[in-house]
């Protein structure tokens, strides 16, 4: 089971973790994995910049097989790897895109992807 969301806890708990301590934001977004039997924590890690980090508009899941997620982000200093966009275009939201490895241990590629405006 993949779980993703938004927090603003500084002690949600991260196990094998891209980024195990929030970046200072208002939010951050979470991503956790867990075990076939809901007993325990594949990882569980922070997802975010220094700014804030939504759930945006719209419900959406994490096909297992592609352990992909979308959200948006105000932050100007969003993890960017391998990026098709590197940059925010503008001062308002962007998407970002990002999927981690199968044990959530690194980011595989993380992207903004919008315009000038949100």
């Amino acid at each position: 089971m993949y779980v993703s969301g938004t927090t603003s806890s500084t002690d949600f708990p991260t196990v094998n973790a891209v980024q195990p301590t929030p970046k200072g934001g208002f939010d951050d977004i979470f991503v956790a994995k867990l075990t076939p039997d809901g007993t325990a924590l594949v990882y569980a890690t922070y997802l975010g910049g220094s700014d804030y980090e939504t759930l945006g508009r719209y419900r959406w899941s994490i096909p297992p097989a592609l352990r992909t997620l979308v959200r948006h982000t105000c932050s100007a200093d969003f993890p960017t790897v391998h990026a098709f966009q590197p940059a925010r275009k503008g001062d308002g939201w962007d998407a970002v895109v990002a999927k981690l490895s199968a044990d959530g241990s690194r980011i595989i590629y993380s992207t903004y992807l919008g315009g000038s405006d949100s």
